[in-house]
Order: structure tokens, then C-alpha cells, then sequence
């Protein structure tokens, strides 16, 4: 499903940053990939993993993905490390002039941002994002809020992606489930993409669990064992047990704020958990801008309640 008119609107934005943040399934890598073969300036591309997570390794990868597209910099990768070689007062301050006089336009891709949990590691981005000259873009996409963008947001330095930018429509439904051969009409493709809300891999699924089942698209739920098996294995399977005890306990909540939770769990604590599980999107969605009041994705909390039965039966 192409996402050319997203990718259109950030490229003519004329922001220098770009920030694709949405949970696991919304089709952040594959948007940084349309935008890559789309591209006619230079690109370079940086797939982040926990390895990567050392702001050295963060700035020489940068260095050495700038440096292949602009043969004239060969030396540049050399100069990011070595012994004394400070990395945020000497190695990023010169990997962001060295982008600031680039003679062409370009684009660097940094797929996976959330990998990196350092604090250090995004002092380093935040250094090398200044060298970003007009003209030219960074694009980031995480499964986390990515904490270079509330500056750029202030400055209107910024566009952001979020999940509700990626969901999927009907005709998106359509053409997920005409490509894996699963036929449906246009009613159904609606209530698939309504049950689903949007979530791309949701949608999927719902094609292949109704490719199972004689062609029952909306027979989909948060506890099917293919939806579930994707949701443990990249939302829940990295999250602390105090975590994972609350999402299954407040999963029995239509709706969700801090005070509710604590008298559900007698104990506090819930403001905190309801932040961290919001700025890492994990299937959390606010009800409006003043972060009172959640809510989980349908699918999410289908899956929860399954966890739920299965983990604390009583």
C-alpha cells in the first residue's frame, strides 16, 4: 500500500527533520523504503539494533553512511574515532559541519531509532540533526518518542508521523487482502479495516487468518494465536513483569487514567506507568492532547485479557 502522499507532503514540507513514530506493525520501515526508491537525492540508510546503542558506534555509523555517498568525505569515518577522540565535543560537532557544507542535498535514514535508549546517543543525534542544512532531510523512524523532536516541534523545524497517519482505510484493506488472494467486498474491507483500526500487520493477519478459516475476514481477535504470537513477541516480551502485571490487570478497563488504575491495582504508581507505556506506543492511544485519559488498541487489549486469563487466572 504506497504512502506517497505522506511521503510527498514531508518531502515538500521543507522541515529538516522527519519523525515516523508509531507501535510494531504500522509499516514505518517499509514508508522509509517507498521514500528511499522514490528519492532522487542522495540517500544514505542506517538500520539501528541494541548493538548500536554506544554514542562511538552511533556517530561512526552515520559518518560511514554519509561518507558512502559522498566519495569526497572517504576520510570522514577515521576521524569519529580513536584514542581520545571526544565524541559529542569533537567527533559529532565535526560530523555536523562536514553535513552543513555538503555541496548537494540528501537524506539519511535512520530505520530503528528506538534501539537506542542512551541518553548519549541522542546528544549525539541532537549535534549531528544541527548540521542538517536546508534543503536537506533526516528521517527517523521508532517505535518510541524520539526526544530531538519537542525542540524541532517548537521551532516548526519538524513533521511528524504518527500511527494514526499510517492506519489503513477500506481500499487499503482491499489491496492487503487482494494481495494475499483472500477475496472481499468493499463492506467487509470496511469493517476489517473498523475492527482492526487501521493497524496494517492487523490487517494482514485478518487476510490470513481468513485465508484459514473459508474466507471469514472478521474473524480476527486480540487472542487468535497469529495476532497474539506477533504482540507478545514485539510489544510485550522486552516490557519488565511490573509492566506487563499492569497492562494485564487494566486491560478490564474501557478507558484508562492514572487515579482508576491505582484504585484497580490498590497501590500508586499508575502515572508513571501509563507515561512510559505511552512514549514507548505500545498500543496505548490518549483521548486527547492533556494525557489524562487512555485507551488500548482493541486488538491489544483482546490480547491483554488473553495474557491476563492464561498468566493470573484468579
Amino acid at each position: 500500500v504506497s504512502r506517497g502522499e505522506l511521503i510527498e507532503s514531508a518531502r515538500a514540507s521543507g522541515c529538516r527533520v522527519v519523525g515516523v513514530t508509531a507501535p510494531a506493525g504500522y509499516g514505518k520501515s517499509t514508508l522509509l523504503l517507498e521514500w528511499a526508491r522514490a528519492e532522487d537525492r542522495p540517500v544514505a540508510w542506517v538500520s539501528l539494533d541494541r548493538f548500536d546503542a554506544d554514542p562511538s558506534v552511533l556517530v561512526t555509523l552515520l559518518a560511514s553512511a554519509y561518507a558512502c555517498i559522498a566519495p569526497g568525505d572517504a576520510d570522514l569515518v577515521a576521524g569519529m574515532g580513536g584514542h581520545g577522540v571526544s565524541v559529542l565535543g569533537r567527533a559529532a560537532p565535526r560530523l555536523a559541519s562536514v553535513l552543513r557544507a555538503s555541496p548537494v542535498p540528501f537524506v539519511i535514514m535512520l530505520d530503528d531509532l528506538h534501539e537506542l535508549q542512551s541518553p548519549a546517543c541522542h546528544d549525539v543525534l541532537s549535534v549531528v540533526i544541527s548540521g542538517i542544512p536546508r534543503g536537506s532531510q533526516l528521517v527517523a523512524a521508532s517505535r518510541s518518542e524520539q526526544p530531538h523532536l519537542p525542540r524541532l516541534r517548537a521551532s516548526g523545524d519538524a513533521v511528524e508521523v504518527l500511527a494514526s497517519d499510517l492506519a489503513l482505510d477500506a481500499s487499503g484493506a482491499e489491496r492487503i487482502f487482494t494481495e494475499a488472494r483472500v477475496r472481499l467486498s468493499p463492506e467487509v474491507a470496511a469493517a476489517v479495516a473498523e475492527r482492526t483500526e487501521g493497524w496494517p500487520v492487523g490487517i494482514y493477519l485478518a487476510a490470513v487468518i481468513a485465508s484459514d478459516s473459508d474466507g471469514e475476514a472478521l474473524a480476527i481477535s486480540g487472542d487468535d494465536r497469529y495476532v497474539a504470537d506477533y504482540l507478545y513477541r514485539e510489544s510485550l516480551a522486552h516490557l519488565p513483569e511490573s509492566r506487563r502485571h499492569f497492562l494485564r490487570c487494566t486491560a478490564v478497563l474501557d478507558q484508562l487514567c492514572a487515579p482508576l488504575c491505582d484504585a484497580l491495582l490498590g497501590e500508586p504508581g499508575a502515572q508513571e506507568q501509563l507515561r512510559c507505556l505511552e512514549a514507548s506506543s505500545t498500543f496505548l492511544i490518549p483521548l486527547g492532547r492533556r494525557r489524562e485519559w487512555y485507551r488500548y488498541h482493541a486488538l491489544f487489549r483482546e490480547f491483554l485479557l488473553g495474557e491476563q486469563r492464561r498468566v493470573e487466572p484468579a
